[in-house]
């Protein structure tokens, strides 16, 4: 080999580890940017599950005060429906007083006119 393809081999060389050594650089520059995109993916996430666990408890409690006010709910419903059960029988019971004491009267007075 010639002392000039000997030079140009080694130009070659030289130039390829030079091209290499810039796409080296590249490479590292590219993976420090993927790291920071990363690490700012990790945080979003991060806050993303600790709002998430905060909903989740907010609807954890909603459910417990709605389930809580539909039992309170629910009992207040069953007084009020007894309570009129038993004003409904109290007002039976009333109205027939009422028409026994209504027919007393009418009897009297049918008495007096007879007279």
């Amino acid at each position: 080999m010639t002392e000039e393809e000997m030079r140009s081999k080694m130009e070659f060389i030289v130039e390829h580890h030079a091209q290499f050594a810039v796409d080296i650089q590249k490479l590292k520059e590219l993976h420090a940017q993927a790291e920071a995109r990363m690490t700012k993916t990790e945080e979003q996430m991060t806050k993303a599950e600790a709002r998430i666990t905060r909903l989740e408890e907010v609807v954890l409690r909603f459910a417990n005060a709605t389930e809580t006010r539909f039992t309170t709910l629910d009992e207040k419903m069953q007084s009020l429906t007894e309570k009129m059960e038993a004003l409904v029988v109290s007002q039976t019971h009333t109205d027939q007083r009422l028409n026994t004491l209504i027919n007393i009267i009418m009897q009297e007075r049918n008495g007096r006119s007879q007279s």
